[in-house]
């Protein structure tokens, strides 16, 4: 019966030893159906901080592969504060950095969706071994495509670890909820609901279809993404709402726009425009229209490598600050 079962989860979790407690969560990785049950989310949740760093590791790997305990409120409460208090110093630091990267990695994806009508190109890079940027992508019903693109406020474990959290929360209801404002919402309700320990979020979120190039979309405090049309014309995608984790009632508009062919939609966090030079000033909006008016009769990649070109020469020998990722949507 499932309620024995849960018992002898429980049991394990709760043992004295760290090797039965170890058990007890490989267990888990293949009794996924008892992750739903909020007495398991919790104990998990509560192995997290576990004395023994093997048994937190592995709660960590179970926690970040399991949309299941991801959306938990257990789990969520946890997640943004975890690691806090042990930053500055330990034995074990190195190694849950290490652990928390790798995380982080096998959350975004391995490469962009290949389109027949589009072309996508992602570059991502990470200021430390940890960041806050995120980015997905979503195979959607009706021939669309959704993605989002992201920034945690902070860096390091925790900002990953939100991170992870968030993703599970939109992967929860990109596939359910037909309205993408009221995606956002019950997103943005998640995040606030952790309380002192939530973290603030920029999160956009677009639906495209793919065959006749229409966008709708929501912005959740994000940089603003820009259409560049071919002929030059640039448009800011703003429409939307307040960042996320500030106010659990916030309301969210829905943006509409059209991708024509040559057009290029450009997705970035503010690592790319508030990259700064030696006297402090920073690449900016301007600069990165520029940087893709020059390019857009280019590929993809070529767009996104001549924009990094150009942060990088305004940078120059200052100290990147920042997580920078770019994606680049070309409508073919």
């Amino acid at each position: 019966m499932p309620g024995e079962k849960t018992g002898v989860f429980l049991s394990l979790l709760s043992d004295g030893s760290s090797a039965v407690r170890r058990e007890g969560l490989s267990g888990l990785s293949r009794n996924r159906g008892l992750l739903t049950e909020e007495t398991v989310a919790s104990r998990v949740a509560d192995l997290l901080e576990d004395s023994d760093e093997k048994v937190r590791l592995d709660a960590i790997r179970l926690t970040t592969s399991s949309t299941e305990l991801l959306s938990s409120d257990p789990v969520r409460r946890r997640l943004p504060d975890l690691f806090m208090d042990r930053l500055s110093g330990g034995p074990t630091i190195l190694d849950e950095l290490n652990t928390a990267r790798d995380i982080q990695r096998e959350l975004l994806p391995d490469s962009p969706p290949v389109l027949e009508n589009q072309e996508i190109h992602v570059f991502y890079s990470p200021a430390r071994e940890v960041g806050g940027d995120y980015y997905d992508f979503f195979e959607l019903p009706e021939g669309n495509l959704g993605f989002a693109i992201g920034d945690v406020l902070g860096k390091g474990i925790p900002a990953a670890l939100t991170m992870a959290g968030l993703q599970g929360t939109l992967i929860a209801h990109v596939k359910t909820v037909f309205s993408i404002r009221d995606i956002l919402a019950l997103v943005n309700q998640a995040i606030c609901s952790g309380g002192e320990a939530a973290n603030l979020v920029s999160l956009f979120y677009g639906v495209l279809h793919l065959d006749s190039g229409r966008l709708t979309y929501v912005n959740g405090g994000h940089n603003p993404p820009l259409l560049v049309s071919r002929s030059g014309e640039a448009t800011v995608l703003e429409t939307g709402g307040l960042i996320l984790g500030v106010r659990s009632d916030a309301a969210y508009e829905t943006g509409i726009a059209e991708l024509e062919a040559g057009d290029t939609l450009l997705l970035y966090t503010d690592g790319i425009t508030e990259a700064m030079d030696g006297d402090g000033v920073e690449f900016g909006v301007e600069r990165l229209v520029d940087a893709v008016r020059a390019s857009r009769d280019l590929s993809a990649r070529q767009i996104a490598a001549r924009v990094v070109r150009e942060v990088e020469a305004h940078r120059g020998n200052a100290q990147r600050m920042d997580d920078q990722t770019l994606i680049v949507i070309r409508q073919r």
